[in-house]
């Protein structure tokens, strides 16, 4: 009787091994297919915030195209569509959802009249060189609004929305021509301080590099002496990108001053005239005896659109700066191409 309950119970013990081994081997393909659809986009990185769950109708376009476009695009954000209700499932954090959605509403438009009849595709275009805002204003007025577009900053990725025909037409040509390397500039600023017929000898003190010569005669025409390079500044830019800068100096003892500049460069078609559009300012800061500060008053500021050639120096302005010495401040700019002979900047 032992032997038999023996036996029996060993059958049983197989039997529930091999059912659980079979519910396994079953579950095994959908945890895999589900582990699949849940790592699209994620690129491996991981999310610092809770994810949440949107489920976001789509009205216009074909769910399940967007979703292929999302997923190229990567990022934090899980992308399935829904095709029974013409939906996206997204899951990520708050912040990558956000980011999301908003492409999302972008693409998401009625088609134009003359494209209602024709299929709207999505598809997108790596932008190598031009920047993406402009690039895009210039591609809503070539194709007056008969294809949707957005830009995803961080991938450099402009997505259009459209038939196919417009989308060849306008979005791919306007590409191919301006999305080409743009001249690499160097910007050279120089801030100059000067009195106001102070000293008008020929002889009077300056201490400006021999290679502002130019800018010195047109300083010292315009009644200023006593000229001294406080602070020359080189900046690598790409033509028509944005450009921002902030450095400090000592003026005198005590008294320092931070500059600022933002702006942009462009250069004519096949000349050697550029333009420039420049935000400028200084700003004094009094310090303690320990380097800390303790107070900081506008010294100079300027707005302004100018155009030069290559090369050249410019003044840009000089005006009366409320420094303790009631100086004047002058900046001077000179922009070439990047690795042309350029005068050395530093004092004398």
């Amino acid at each position: 009787m032992s032997c038999l309950c023996l036996i029996l119970l060993q059958c049983t013990l197989a039997g529930a091994v091999e059912s659980r081994q079979a519910q396994d081997a079953g579950s095994a393909p959908q945890a895999a297919e589900q582990g699949t659809q849940s790592d699209v986009g994620q690129r491996g990185r991981a999310s610092s915030t809770p994810a949440e769950t949107q489920v976001l109708p789509i009205k216009h376009t074909v769910a399940s195209d967007l979703a292929k476009v999302l997923m190229k695009l990567g990022g934090d954000v899980t992308v399935v569509p829904d095709e029974s209700r013409n939906a996206l499932v997204l899951r990520g954090n708050l912040s990558a959802l956000q980011s999301v959605r908003s492409l999302i509403e972008q693409l998401d438009i009625p088609g134009s009249a003359s494209g209602d009849s024709e299929r709207l595709t999505v598809r997108t275009f790596s932008v190598q060189h031009a920047p993406l805002r402009e690039l895009v204003q210039v591609l809503q007025n070539a194709s007056r609004g008969q294809v949707t577009l957005g830009a995803d900053e961080r991938s450099r990725t402009l997505v259009a929305s459209g038939s196919e025909r417009m989308i060849k037409a306008t979005v791919e040509e306007v590409i191919r021509t301006i999305d080409q390397p743009r001249t690499s500039l160097e910007l050279d600023f120089y801030f100059i301080r000067a009195a106001i017929g102070r000293n008008p000898q020929p002889d009077s003190r300056t201490l400006l590099p021999a290679s502002l010569g130019s800018v010195e005669k047109a300083l010292r025409e315009g009644g200023l002496d006593n000229l001294e390079l406080m602070a020359p500044l080189r900046l690598s830019v790409d033509e028509a990108s944005v450009f921002s800068q902030k450095a400090s100096f000592d003026m005198i003892e005590q008294f320092a001053a931070e500059m600022r500049l933002q702006g942009s460069v462009s250069i004519a078609g096949g000349t050697e005239v550029y333009q420039c559009q420049l935000d400028a300012d200084v700003k004094g800061i009094v310090r303690s005896a320990s380097g800390g500060d303790l107070a900081s008053r506008e010294l100079f500021s300027l707005q302004t659109r100018v155009s030069g050639r290559l090369g050249e120096y410019l003044v840009l302005a000089a005006a009366p700066a409320t420094t303790p010495d009631r100086e004047v401040i002058a900046l001077v700019l000179r922009v070439s191409r990047q690795g042309a002979a350029s005068p050395p900047a530093k004092k004398q």
